[in-house]
Parts: C-alpha cells; structure tokens; sequence
C-alpha cells in the first residue's frame, strides 16, 4: 500500500513479541529497503532468511516479489510491483 513507514512501526510491534519472526524481519527489511536504509534491509532480510529459507517464495504468493539477494558483495534488493 506504500505506507512504508506505518508499516516499520506494525513490524516493530510484531518483533518486540517475537523477536525471530521471519515474516516480521523480511517484511521490515523490504520498508527499510523502500525509505532507502539499504545496510538495515540486508541485515533484515538476511536474518528472515536465515530462519525461513523460504520467505522469498511466501512473500511472492503474498504479491510481494522479490528478486536478487542484499549481501555485502553489492548484489542488489529489487523490490517489484505487480500491476
């Protein structure tokens, strides 16, 4: 919906109770990623990641695509939209 910043504050909420709830993270790591902190929505999404190897493909049924990986080696997050 591109409430991006309501949308950190919901996440934050959800993490302060459960702290390694992969959706939470990833969801918060692709906000992060679209207010432009890059470094805070690597370390997100790779957390999520670590926990659930398969948030990429929950997110994409969600209809939240996400193609590419963050990682320290300069790989970029794309963040698509559908139309």
């Amino acid at each position: 919906m591109g409430q991006f910043s309501a949308a950190m504050h919901d996440y934050n909420s959800a993490l302060r109770f459960a702290p390694k709830l992969a959706s939470a993270l990833y969801g918060r790591g692709i906000a992060k990623f679209k207010l432009g902190d890059t470094d805070g929505s690597h370390s997100d999404i790779s957390a999520a990641r670590k926990i659930d190897a398969g948030i990429d493909q929950a997110f994409d049924r969600y209809g939240v695509p996400v193609k590419g990986q963050v990682n320290r080696d300069g790989t970029v997050l794309q963040v698509l939209t559908r139309p």
